[in-house]
């Protein structure tokens, strides 16, 4: 398996041996098509972090108050409801 011709096992092993997840490596090369530089992957990490927080009180308007016994159901219906809150 290859992203952007750069082999799957490549990038989990070099993942691995610096003990990090690598998920902003693998979407900035998604996006971009090559790996980013130390400076382009630390902007981009924080620009990703100032969009990781929910929005105030989602989490209990629309998570908690209605419960589902289908979490992928939940999940994409709260994953819908961030574009318009």
């Amino acid at each position: 398996l290859t992203f952007r011709g750069i082999s799957m096992e490549d990038i989990v092993r070099g993942c691995m041996a610096e003990n990090r997840f690598g998920f902003e490596e693998i979407v900035w090369l998604l996006l971009f098509g090559s790996l980013p530089t130390q400076k382009q992957l630390s902007a981009f990490c924080k620009l990703l972090s100032r969009c990781r927080e929910l929005p105030d009180n989602f989490a209990e308007d629309m998570i908690m108050k209605a419960p589902s016994p289908d979490i992928m159901n939940k999940l994409a219906r709260s994953v819908l409801a961030l574009y318009s809150y």
